[in-house]
């Protein structure tokens, strides 16, 4: 199942999240974003530990929300799918220098998938 998400191509442009707010009768567009990111780690729990230590820097960065998920086949395969209060604040943060030297400490051995939505 995982391998299906980074197979449609749709998934490249940011998402406009329709809000209706009853009491004052408008409508309301949040844009956000959601960002999937597949790779390959040396040591899970290694990694873990290192992603956690790094929540601080995700939420100052606009993440709103993240999950991790694990590949069934493969345990050291990982999925994270954060939230975003915007496509360039989650493009920012992907390419922070701040990210790569984290990733790198973590143990991630593959080159990430990243996909948006």
């Amino acid at each position: 199942m995982v391998k299906c998400i980074f197979n449609h191509g749709y998934w490249n442009q940011g998402f406009q999240h329709i809000i209706f707010d009853s009491s004052i009768k408008t409508k309301k567009i949040k844009h956000m974003a959601k960002e999937y990111v597949r790779h390959t780690v040396k040591d899970y729990a290694a990694w873990r530990s290192v992603y956690d230590q790094h929540d601080a820097f995700r939420k100052e960065s606009g993440c709103t929300k993240a999950d991790v998920f694990v590949s069934a086949s493969n345990p050291n395969e990982v999925l994270v799918v954060t939230e975003w209060d915007s496509v360039g604040h989650a493009h920012k943060f992907a390419e922070s220098s701040n990210l790569k030297e984290t990733m790198m400490k973590a143990g991630v051995i593959t080159v990430p998938e990243i996909t948006y939505a």
